[in-house]
């Protein structure tokens, strides 16, 4: 059934991905679809894929943002844990160097809570984030422009994200590789990035 998918796919993509992947992950901190993936998925196939990959790590899911008198709030799936959740990420990833910020957003996703400060605070210590610079971020509202910033990504996607977490490839949102992205996150990866086996990567 996997190599059928992979077959199908390749009705939607297009591109040379010789060199790397563009990979985009639209998540949710508290939602356990997105807990899963990050578990058994994405972290224990980074280090493999880290070489390949150009990667776009987008926290805010199915969110919404309202403004009033220039102020932002945002309302999230998951309740308002989620929501200071997905500003305590977008403020790492803004504060990291390198890859710093994506190994923060896998430690915390591998927590047990990863909208709680024990645990962020853990990570960002094992990362070389300075919390405080994270705490700086929170309390200037630079966060709530990160979440902003990151609501408009996500609205732009076409078609509309249905699911958390939804997998990006080269730009390209396309459901049924998303699917087979959420599954079999390094299998799917290799598969794009090696065109002797992605063998319409170049047409």
């Amino acid at each position: 059934m996997l190599w059928f998918l992979f077959t199908l796919s390749a009705l939607f993509v297009t591109g040379n991905y010789a060199n790397t992947v563009n990979v985009s992950v639209y998540y949710e901190g508290l939602c356990p679809f997105s807990v899963q993936f990050f578990k058994e998925q994405f972290n224990p196939s980074y280090d493999e894929l880290e070489s390949i990959m150009n990667l776009d790590l987008v926290p805010f899911g199915k969110a919404n943002i309202t403004e009033e008198d220039g102020k932002l709030s945002f309302t999230c799936q998951h309740g308002p844990a989620e929501c200071y959740g997905s500003k305590v990420h977008s403020c790492a990833l803004d504060l990291a160097q390198g890859d710093q910020g994506i190994r923060f957003v896998m430690c915390s996703m591998a927590s047990p809570d990863a909208t709680a400060d024990e645990f962020s605070k853990k990570c960002a210590e094992d990362n070389n984030i300075s919390w405080d610079d994270i705490q700086n971020c929170l309390k200037s509202g630079k966060a709530d422009e990160l979440l902003a910033a990151n609501g408009k990504k996500t609205y732009s996607l076409k078609p509309k994200l249905a699911h958390v977490p939804t997998v990006v490839l080269d730009n390209n949102f396309q459901e049924i590789l998303s699917t087979i992205a959420r599954n079999s996150f390094e299998s799917f990866v290799n598969f794009i990035w090696d065109d002797t086996k992605c063998y319409w990567c170049n047409k």
